[in-house]
């Protein structure tokens, strides 16, 4: 993401400028209300991220939204790099991985045909699916 775009580097500390805004607009409670909170801040650095954040495929930036919500609840390392292995399988495998991959490495176009299209558009069961266990032969397993 080029959720840091707009930022002053130059200067000493310019990171702890923002600091309020980001907990401010990222702790929401969806993707869609941290669109809205960045979207009613306003000024330039969080017209920057909205922007970039409504550019990125939504299926893609709900499934991050789960993952951190549900990666923090984790206790062990077996079970995030489990999480991780069945998103990392169920994404590559969905057209958005293949159609992100034409619209910048291929075609350069910049302009992904997202499948769905809106946020609005992404169920809970399409989330879920994306997080279930995986069949027996796909799952991750560890060595004691």
């Amino acid at each position: 993401f080029d959720l840091l775009y707009a930022m002053e580097w130059d200067e000493a500390a310019a990171f702890e400028k923002v600091v309020p805004l980001l907990h401010r607009c990222f702790s929401q409670g969806s993707v869609e209300a941290i669109l809205e909170e960045l979207e009613a801040t306003g000024g330039e650095w969080a017209s920057a991220q909205a922007a970039a954040l409504k550019t990125r495929c939504p299926f893609a930036l709900k499934v991050a939204f789960r993952q951190m919500q549900e990666g923090a609840a984790m206790r062990t390392f077996e079970e995030v790099m489990t999480m991780e292995h069945r998103l990392a399988l169920r994404l590559i495998r969905r057209p958005d991985f293949t159609e992100g991959v034409r619209a910048t490495v291929i075609d350069k176009d910049n302009k992904p045909q997202w499948s769905p299209a809106a946020l609005a558009w992404v169920t809970d069961a399409m989330l879920d699916e994306a997080f279930a266990p995986l069949p027996a032969e796909e799952e991750l397993t560890f060595i004691d």
